[in-house]
């Protein structure tokens, strides 16, 4: 399968350090696939080949710290190809949480926790983490909004 190779390809170079070009070979099997997604709809082995290129392409849009981009391909996989994947999930937590998405990033950490329970131990670190976070924002929020407003 040539969805396979390329994503081998991919995988190479992403293990070379050679993000950009991983992202290009990624790509190359996401639009190949969207050419013709029609006929490979309930195609289960396609779908999975498709979903590890996005997860994969996301995860080397993360090492060069484009979290936007991580974020879209993640996104892509959980709303459009399987909603409970938990590389997907786990990178769009991270994604948000980089974007200062704090309660989004929560519920996909949330999410993980019931559907990977191996992983329980650092989902709930960074749901700490995150929690804390929310807390020091509401506290911020609070304090902004009891300041007196300035007259103009």
């Amino acid at each position: 399968m040539k969805l396979n190779k390329i994503k081998e390809q991919g995988n190479a170079l992403f293990t070379q350090k050679k993000f950009d070009e991983a992202i290009e070979k990624f790509s190359e099997g996401i639009n190949l696939y969207l050419k013709d997604q029609e006929t490979f709809k309930t195609d289960r082995d396609v779908k999975l080949k498709v979903t590890q290129l996005y997860t994969n392409r996301s995860l080397a849009h993360h090492q060069l710290s484009n979290q936007k981009l991580a974020l879209e391909d993640a996104d892509h996989v959980i709303k459009n190809l399987d909603s409970l994947n938990v590389k997907a999930l786990n990178r769009r937590a991270f994604a948000l949480k980089s974007l200062n998405r704090v309660e989004d990033s929560i519920r996909d950490y949330q999410t993980l926790l019931k559907v990977n329970p191996a992983g329980e131990k650092e989902i709930r670190k960074e749901l700490d983490e995150l929690m804390k976070k929310l807390i020091e924002i509401q506290k911020a929020k609070k304090e902004e909004a009891s300041k007196p407003k300035a007259k103009i």
